[in-house]
């Protein structure tokens, strides 16, 4: 915590420092500087802050110098140390080459400051060796544990010396300050020349000679460059020429192998540099610690005392350190913007071979962005971009997602079939190292518009890669847009191959799916597909038995037995599907009917049966209904929608049944064989009735009808006897006389046992005549 509250501490002091010193200059109308990242120049007095232009958001550099680090100086030679630095800037805004460093903003200055703008920088070789004067307190990581790699080194030196070649024979010019403050490293790991505050231009004449520099031990040491770069002849006299610049080339490469640390260290003392050249002179110093072999007798050259003998510039290219398939790589990369299709082309192939052995740095800073800028070319797009994959899949996620990532997102606008093949084709890895924003906002929509694409390669390789971000999509565009189409796919599209990918795009997608899009939406949708083929009926296979064997999916028995049942089952008994497929098939049906099975027997055990309860209705019949508990239990959570459907159907039923008007019974009578029997066995039993009599009213005899009896008090029978015994004592109920009793002559007497008159009064029953007996029969009978 400590060491995040010192970087929050260091950034917001940056921030005070630029706001303190350039609010008044001009500079920061048009550019804003952010972190401090370096420092260089003359004393390493120039702090180089990263920035950006406020109206493009072009990346920078600014360069600025605060006046008052200079406070402790003199007068006379503060304004000799502005005047300095101010001429090295002039210098480089004048200067345009490759390996100069471009200048984006001339020099301003108020009365605080000097700055101006460059292409973004790095830091300046004398940072990257260990010299962080004018640093922030808290180094860079990037910084404080960068090391140069041999190819570095290489292609750095080749541009220095390309630069040097430039300043020799184009510009006629004298650098005369080659040294590591003087070198800066951009971001696109090139090395690039500036410095250019003690340059000089050689003094008319034929021979193209320059002044001897005039060293003076008092002045501060930003007023004149470093005296242990400067070539013999420029302190010593004699003929100084542009092989002057080529020995202090020498002495920064001992630097550069030697962790900074100069040949010789003359401390600005003019006496130990002479010194220094008479023992030079006498006998040769070691020159070789640390110096690569393959270079050690070019290097060896430099430090010759007679500056003819030295190589020059140009020659100094040549060399065999230079010769070498890394180097001429970087060279090609720079270049390639000039070369043509065909020469790009075949670059581009022979630069495969050496991807693997660069660095991931080197990939990042010198190769990835020259390559990024070959894609404004349309015709190369596909095979710029292959390569950039390549370099893409050795990063880590966040340095994909800043250095990557935007080439990306542009290209996925792109039209080119090939370029789109490739996204798709990389889509998994892209996935891998893309943000879940990212995803959501630019490659989830290219990957659904790729589903409606013509091209069944480019189809095919999309749902392949669509259940990667399935976990990303959204419950509407699942539902309304993906289901659908891949849905779509699966069932109308005539090509297999569209089928298959499309039926295993659904099946690796199954569990990142509601379970109710799995049952309303994707297996009713499947059940219906009607294909021969065996890979199609295969992966439905799939389909159903993940989504019936998933504990979170969990089919339900009604799903098994009206969607997938009906379908394996015809399935099945296709001719094209070998003994295993069949097999395959017939164990998930065994196991679905199971299922079913198990799970309906268990409910029906469950349920109540019903009680039979007597009701009676208006008509006076019987009729038996439900218990109140068989619906109640019938009603529960288990219970379908058209199981509840029917049981209120039911009640419904039953309900219009007890609210129709009462039916009255219409008694029919049928002739009874044995009546006239009866009739005589009862008029033998009267004593008043003759046989003359009862042979006289045989004919006049009914026989009786059959009537059905009612548990209720059928009221038409009782008003009826009413009406022909009127003048007999009412009986207020038949329901204690059993009808086959009196049938069979066993009519109760009037206050005899059975006898259920109210009121009753014991009175002797006056005999009736054969008439009147008669007609009382022929009235019980009729």
């Amino acid at each position: 915590m400590e060491y995040l509250n010192k970087i929050k501490s260091t950034v917001y002091s940056v921030k005070a420092t630029v706001d303190s010193v350039l609010p008044g200059n001009p500079v920061t109308r048009e550019f804003e500087a952010s972190v401090h990242v370096a420092s260089a120049g003359p004393g390493l007095l120039w702090r180089i802050y990263s920035g950006f232009k406020r109206s493009t958001q072009q990346e920078v550099s600014i360069w600025i110098l605060e006046k008052k680090l200079l406070d402790r100086f003199q007068k006379q030679h503060r304004d000799a140390v502005v005047e300095t630095l101010r001429r090295g800037v002039l210098q480089l805004t004048r200067l345009k080459h490759p390996y100069v460093i471009t200048i984006e903003h001339p020099l301003e200055e108020s009365r605080d400051s000097l700055a101006f703008c460059t292409e973004p920088v790095f830091a300046s070789v004398a940072n990257l060796l260990g010299r962080i004067d004018n640093m922030p307190s808290i180094l860079p990581t990037e910084i404080s544990d960068f090391t140069f790699e041999e190819a570095e080194i290489q292609h750095g030196l080749y541009t220095l010396v390309q630069a040097l070649s430039f300043l020799h024979q184009d510009v006629k010019m004298l650098h005369n300050n080659i040294c590591p403050e003087s070198v800066l490293v951009t971001k696109r790991d090139c090395w690039k020349l500036a410095g250019f505050e003690f340059c000089s231009t050689p003094e008319a004449g034929p021979e193209q000679s320059f002044h001897p520099f005039e060293y003076q031990e008092g002045l501060p040491s930003f007023l004149q460059p470093s005296l242990n770069y400067l070539a013999p002849e420029m302190i010593l006299g004699g003929r100084v020429v542009t092989f002057a610049d080529v020995y202090s080339l020498g002495v920064f490469i001992f630097a550069l192998f030697n962790k900074g640390r100069p040949i010789m260290d003359h401390e600005g003392s003019l006496s130990k540099f002479e010194a220094a050249a008479k023992e030079l002179k006498s006998r040769p110093i070691s020159l070789s610690t640390n110096i690569p072999l393959s270079l050690r007798e070019d290097f060896k050259m430099c430090f010759l005392l007679t500056p003819e003998l030295r190589p020059e510039a140009s020659q100094f290219a040549t060399i065999s350190y230079f010769s070498n398939p890394t180097v001429k790589c970087f060279i090609d990369l720079e270049q390639m913007c000039q070369m043509n299709l065909g020469e790009k082309a075949a670059f581009l192939k022979a630069m495969d071979s050496q991807l693997d052995s660069f660095s991931k740095r080197v990939c990042i800073w010198k190769i990835l962005p020259s390559l990024i800028a070959e894609l404004k070319i349309a015709d190369i797009v596909p095979t710029v971009f292959t390569r950039i994959l390549a370099i893409a899949k050795r990063l880590n996620k966040s340095e994909f997602t800043t250095c990557v990532l935007p080439t990306v997102l542009h290209l996925l606008n792109s039209s080119d079939s090939r370029v789109v093949g490739l996204l798709l084709s990389n889509m998994q890895f892209l996935l891998e190292r893309t943000p879940a924003e990212e995803i959501k906002k630019h490659l989830l929509p290219f990957l659904l518009g790729t589903l409606d694409a013509g091209n069944c390669a480019m189809l095919e390789l999309g749902l392949q890669s669509v259940p990667t971000i399935a976990h990303l999509i959204d419950r509407d565009t699942m539902k309304a847009k993906l289901l659908p189409t891949l849905i779509h796919l699966a069932s109308d599209v005539t090509i297999i191959s569209v089928k298959v990918n499309a039926l295993l795009c659904i099946a690796r997608m199954l569990k990142s799916l509601e379970s109710w899009m799995i049952t309303e939406q994707v297996v009713p949708s499947l059940s219906k597909i009607s294909s021969h083929e065996p890979g199609v009926l295969m992966v439905i296979l799939g389909i159903f038995q993940l989504a019936y064997t998933d504990a979170a999916i969990g089919l339900p028995k009604e799903i098994c037995a009206r969607y997938c049942l009906p379908f394996l089952l015809a399935a099945c008994v296709e001719s094209s599907l070998n003994l295993q497929q069949f097999e395959g098939f017939m164990t998930l049906i065994k196991s679905m009917l199971a299922k079913i099975e198990s799970e309906q027997r268990r409910r029906l055990n469950d349920t109540p049966k019903p009680v039979l309860q007597p009701v009676e209705n208006n008509s006076g019949l019987i009729q038996p209904i439900a218990s109140e508990t068989e619906p109640e239990r019938r009603t529960g959570s288990r219970l379908t929608l058209d199981e509840k459907k029917k049981i209120a159907q039911e009640q419904e039923k039953a309900w219009q049944f007890r609210s129709l008007p009462p039916i009255h019974p219409i008694a029919t009578v049928q002739p009874v064989p044995a009546a006239n029997e009866i009739r005589q066995n009862w008029i033998a039993s009267s004593p008043t009735l003759s046989p003359s009599a009862a042979q006289a009213t045989s004919p006049a005899i009914r026989p009786p009808p059959i009537l059905s009896w009612p548990g209720a008090r059928s009221t038409q029978v009782a008003d009826a006897q009413s009406a022909h015994h009127s003048a007999k004592p009412s009986i207020s109920s038949l329901d204690s006389i059993d009808p086959m009793a009196v049938l069979k002559g066993a009519t109760p007497k009037l206050g005899e046992p059975g006898d259920n008159t109210q009121g009753a009064m014991k009175r002797k029953p006056s005999v009736p005549t054969a008439r009147t007996a008669e007609s009382d029969l022929n009235d019980l009978l009729g």
